[in-house]
């Protein structure tokens, strides 16, 4: 499992991903955990770091943020955009800052330099992937793990 990430995130933002030694995959998901109860015998479900789709690996907001200096293909939202992006809305072209790199998927950063989530770039659209407001949105608070 940890090969579909590994390979999705650098076909996607160029760069293979950092994985800290205290993250463990249960499933089709990647969590973070203490490196002292890494070594125990039982598992749990924390913090998720990304999720394996059937089509392969969708890493989420928090992994791109460790990998934030290794991300080739980086797209840097104005203000408003940025928070219609976190809204779950599709990025206006007029709304990109800087445009790093040339692939059809972006780690999406506000001027702040904070990882917004992923966009998608297909038929001369930005479309809004992945966003760190997705497991907000109604009817998707059941997924998250605090």
């Amino acid at each position: 499992m940890i090969n579909n990430l590994s390979a999705k995130f650098e076909k996607d933002f160029g760069a293979a991903p950092i994985i800290p030694d205290n993250h463990v995959i249960l499933g089709k998901s990647l969590f973070e955990i203490s490196r002292e109860l890494k070594n125990m015998e039982f598992r749990f479900k924390p913090l998720a770091e990304g999720l394996l789709l059937a089509r392969g690996a969708n890493p989420c907001a928090r992994l791109l943020e460790l990998n934030k200096t290794k991300l080739r293909n980086v797209i840097v939202l104005n203000e408003k955009s940025a928070f219609l992006f976190t809204c779950s809305r599709k990025v206006m072209k007029k709304g990109i800052v800087k445009k790093k790199g040339n692939g059809p998927v972006y780690a999406a950063m506000n001027e702040k330099g904070e990882i917004l989530g992923i966009i998608e770039y297909r038929d001369n659209i930005y479309s809004n992937k992945v966003n760190i407001g997705y497991y907000f949105e109604e009817n998707k608070m059941d997924e998250v793990i605090f």
